[in-house]
């Protein structure tokens, strides 16, 4: 968990990028995948006018290397690994998911509803309207669709949505 000031400085940053209803994107990023997060920014977010975004970066490089490109990122953690692909399941890989869990958590603590996600991920069409419907009636939705990448082949399932405790 963060300290204090480190979740108030996160909390101005999501109010700057989430002012739309307390919603936001974010995409945690480090230095060896800066330049997908400007894939998605190009090839997604910005051509379907998504503009309730934050990278969060591990490592202040990346955000130094976003910023160059004049995209908004946070710097929320440090991590020995920051300018590496982590392999799957590595300890490294592990310590990186959970500093993006943390970031999640952080973000819900301070009252944002949060769509997370990777940077390999191209949006057909801006997702925000479908989850903002939802939610105005009451649903939530941990999860709306996942896929992994054994089977490339199948569409990707769509859950429910289920409330969570």
């Amino acid at each position: 968990m963060l300290a204090l000031v480190d979740v108030f400085d996160l909390c101005v940053r999501l109010c700057v990028r989430g002012r739309e209803c307390r919603f936001v994107v974010l995409a945690l990023v480090d230095t060896a995948f800066v330049d997908m997060a400007v894939n998605l920014y190009e090839s997604s977010l910005r051509p379907l006018g998504i503009d309730n975004f934050l990278f969060v970066g591990v490592g202040r490089r990346a955000c130094q290397l976003l910023g160059n490109a004049s995209l908004p990122c946070h710097h929320y953690a440090d991590d020995r690994a920051t300018a590496v692909a982590s392999t799957y399941r590595s300890p490294d890989f592990i310590r990186k998911m959970n500093i993006r869990t943390e970031m999640i958590l952080d973000a819900l603590s301070v009252g944002f509803s949060v769509l997370h996600t990777d940077l390999d991920v191209v949006f057909l069409r801006n997702p925000i309207p479908h989850l903002k419907v939802r939610s105005l009636h009451r649903h939530s939705v941990d999860c709306l669709f996942q896929q992994g990448s054994h089977r490339p082949q199948t569409p990707p399932p769509v859950l429910p949505p289920r409330k969570l405790l």
